[in-house]
């Protein structure tokens, strides 16, 4: 394992200001690695392992803070959190848990007073720095306690770490170590040249664990957000009940087979147009739930390629897609989610449909061809979520759960999709995925578009033909989107009784452009000595 200065000199030479996703993806990485290194060399000894974790905290405590504030500034405007940023925030609520694990085994392992001491130091440490300034928010908090099975993130485990960190004993403990250590540290009954003593007695955190004040007050305030909280999640389960009961029973009600169904020449001609991580959309008219569905599309999903093309890309051997052989082998090559979960279709089985477009990134936003790294990390985040289950909320930033868009929505994390506020909550329908086509500077392009007919004829639509579908209008040489507008409008009506004020409400589609624009640079990867 190379040591950990070196690791931090290559970042200091090799990151600017304004990091690339990559590089945080890298240095997560890195971070998960020295973890597991920890955990799987039992014969390291303890000085190695507190060397590894201390680098693993100094590491994190980089680049945790400024990214959890960006995301406060994103709440607090009412931003959503795109799929990025959701996806870097579980992996290190993942790896900070881990870490706090590590230590703790190791503090209970430890023979040596100064290191378990240390350890323990290190550990407030962290939370103090990476979760504590940030931890009053209260959507950041739900976020953060949410579960995600892709990075091993149990619902609330973050919460009952710092939790037990706070407990009055638990700070009162520490404190009395602390004391009793540097007057024995004074008595020469511990000599000061001995390991780890002068960082006990000189470790910043102490001065903070001494403040009541701080842990009182983190204590008064989880009493009162665990009431908050718990008001939120009782709502999010009456809704995830009522949708579920509702989406399950209206989901099985259909009357007929799509007009797609079986047209081996469609099909044919759309395997080959598809290209490695296309999206694909559809539109079925005989299921009851469509009538539900808001908007013209009913379901989206990712075309994974076929083996030949994964392996055109030198895609087919990497770790990522290895374990995946199998289903990709047999034809499955779409990753979907719908109300039985995240899972693998055959083209020919999603054909049972009565529309299908095909849309595809514009080379500037991702070339499969030369971005490797860019389309690993979007084939590992969309595998990642094999095996979810369906969000009956719709809440785009809960990802432990999925509807079919919000599959899209992490696994192309950079792409800043339209989203919709509903009942508290952040959603993302087929419609907003298909719709940012039409957007000025679009990022995507609609490459194929067609529709079944009842007599087994096809019609072949474009861009046009979509625009009318989502409820986009073409004026002055763009697209612009309708909306509803409504008003109120007082009026004086005259009877034979004398004259009284009405009022009349007055509605009328109206059109506005639509301009995509990218999401903002997030300069919190700064790396110093």
């Amino acid at each position: 394992m190379k040591p950990f200065l070196m690791g931090i000199l290559f970042l200091i030479f090799h990151s600017t200001l304004g990091a690339t996703e990559g590089s945080r993806e890298e240095l997560l990485s890195k971070i998960s690695s020295d973890l597991d290194s920890v955990r799987q060399k039992s014969q390291l000894s303890e000085s190695k392992q507190f060397s590894i974790l201390k680098g693993v905290g100094l590491e994190l405590r980089e680049l945790a803070p400024r990214f959890h504030l960006s995301l406060i500034e994103d709440i607090e405007v009412g931003k959503p959190l795109h799929g990025s940023q959701l996806t870097l925030m579980h992996k290190i609520v993942g790896t900070f848990v881990n870490l706090d694990y590590q230590y703790l085994k190791l503090s209970k392992r430890a023979q040596s007073r100064p290191l378990k001491l240390l350890v323990q130091l290190e550990r407030y440490r962290n939370f103090s720095i990476i979760y504590r300034p940030y931890y009053s928010n209260k959507k950041f908090r739900r976020l953060v306690n949410a579960q995600d099975s892709s990075f091993d993130v149990e619902k609330k485990e973050l919460k009952k770490l710092i939790t037990d960190l706070i407990k009055r004993k638990n700070i009162k403990q520490i404190n009395k170590e602390v004391a009793s250590f540097k007057r024995d540290v004074k008595a020469r009954i511990i000599e000061r040249d001995e390991a780890y003593v002068h960082d006990v007695i000189e470790h910043e955190i102490i001065d903070t664990l001494k403040d009541e004040r701080v842990w009182k007050g983190l204590r008064k305030k989880k009493i009162s957000q665990t009431l908050s909280d718990f008001r939120s999640n009782t709502g999010d389960a009456v809704v995830h009940f009522l949708s579920g009961a509702f989406g399950n029973g209206a989901g099985s009600i259909r009357w007929r087979k799509g007009h797609l169904l079986n047209n081996k020449e469609v099909t044919q001609e759309i395997k080959s147009i598809l290209k490695p991580l296309d999206i694909i959309t559809e539109k079925v008219r005989f299921a009851l739930t469509d009538a539900f569905i808001p908007g013209h599309f009913g379901h989206n999903a990712i075309w994974l390629g076929t083996p030949a093309q994964l392996k055109e890309l030198d895609l087919w051997e990497h770790p990522v897609i290895r374990p995946h052989h199998k289903q990709l082998l047999a034809g499955n090559s779409i990753i979907e989610t719908d109300r039985s979960g995240t899972h693998f279709k055959s083209l020919e089985a999603f054909m049972n449909v009565d529309e299908f477009g095909l849309l595809r990134l514009k080379p500037e936003v991702l070339n499969i061809e030369t971005e490797k790294k860019k389309v690993i990390q979007i084939y590992r985040v969309a595998l990642a979520q094999l095996g979810k289950t369906y969000d009956f909320n719709f809440d785009v930033e809960t990802t432990d759960q999925l509807v079919c868009s919000e599959l899209l929505y992490q696994a192309f994390g950079d792409v800043n999709w339209p989203t919709e506020d509903y009942i508290g909550r952040t959603t993302i329908s087929p419609d907003n995925i298909v719709s940012l086509a039409l957007y000025n500077n679009a990022p995507i392009d609609l490459i194929y578009y067609v529709q079944g007919l009842k007599n087994g004829g096809v019609v072949l639509k474009d861009l046009e033909n979509l625009a009318n579908d989502v409820g986009f209008k073409k004026i002055d040489d763009e697209y612009q989107e309708g909306y509803r507008h409504c008003e109120t409008v007082k009026m004086i009506r005259t009877g034979s009784r004398g004259s009284e004020t009405i009022a009349k409400r007055s509605c009328e589609t109206r059109y506005q452009r639509r301009n995509y624009t990218h999401h903002r640079s997030l300069p919190y990867l700064t790396l110093s000595l």
